[in-house]
């Protein structure tokens, strides 16, 4: 990679002469949590707190960890196409990636398309090379900090649902489930990467470049809070932007001889 400006230039696959290839791929993958945080199960909890105090048992047996946690599954599928001439090649890919998180309803999508071309004129002594990335990606995720916390501190005798099937609403104990429905945080961001290079052979060993690149993107974060009756929650909704914009120019010259480089360069 090379970068100036907070511009990056990626080299990708590229195309080659011959005739158009596909190719389709798919990728299934599974994540659990890897090791849950040392607390006291219910009977534990009943055996140990008493020694220092008063136990509340709500008569439950809760894995708060187990609650808010979950086997996630990530998809990937990606597809492309490539093919050229001796003076033309090109590759073009399109992918999708649909991740889980391992905390309850967090979903990520990721949806990426790529194009490259090289073209080459006048004898090969003008090479042009054109390079376009388009990135969407949406997270939809819940409060990890309040959730997690909550997880790990909670009584384990308090039951995770009420007798309805739903979770169940207390005074003095916030139920991270109840956090789910309530809380939420969606972030999406549009990504576009391109950049056009063009190497020129004056004379042999004379060789003058220029590279162009830009690199745009744009967000928008969204917090939601649901209102809600019981518990008493207002409805609230914050948005928020953010656009980067950055841009590289750069040309040089460069001689080489027999003994050695020289680069003579202008930004």
């Amino acid at each position: 990679a090379r970068g100036a400006n907070g511009v990056v230039i990626v080299t990708t696959k590229r195309g080659k002469s011959g005739a158009p290839q596909a190719n389709v791929t798919a990728g299934l993958g599974v994540s659990t949590l890897a090791r849950k945080m040392e607390v006291f199960s219910a009977d534990e909890f009943r055996t140990e707190v008493p020694k220092i105090g008063l136990l509340d048992d709500k008569g439950g047996d809760t894995d708060w960890q187990k609650e808010v946690t979950r086997t996630a599954i990530t998809q990937n599928y990606n597809m492309s196409l490539s093919g050229g001439t001796d003076k033309f090649n090109y590759y073009a890919s399109f992918g999708m990636q649909k991740q889980q998180g391992i905390i309850k309803a967090n979903e990520l999508d990721r949806y990426t398309g790529r194009f490259n071309a090289t073209q080459k004129f006048w004898d090969d002594r003008l090479t042009i090379d054109a390079n376009v990335t388009v990135t969407n990606t949406k997270n939809d995720r819940p409060p990890f900090g309040t959730i997690v916390g909550d997880a790990i501190s909670n009584n384990p005798t308090y039951p995770a649902y009420g007798d309805d099937g739903k979770p169940a609403i207390y005074l003095n104990l916030s139920n991270p489930l109840i956090l789910f429905d309530l809380e939420r945080e969606m972030q999406t961001i549009n990504r576009v990467v391109g950049t056009i290079s063009s190497s020129l052979r004056i004379i042999n060993g004379l060789v003058f470049k220029f590279n162009f690149g830009v690199d745009n993107s744009a967000g928008t974060l969204d917090l939601q809070s649901r209102p809600s009756a019981n518990p008493v929650r207002l409805g609230r909704l914050e948005t928020y932007l953010n656009n980067n914009r950055n841009r590289l120019v750069e040309s040089y010259l460069t001689y080489t001889k027999s003994k050695g480089e020289h680069n003579f360069s202008a930004m």
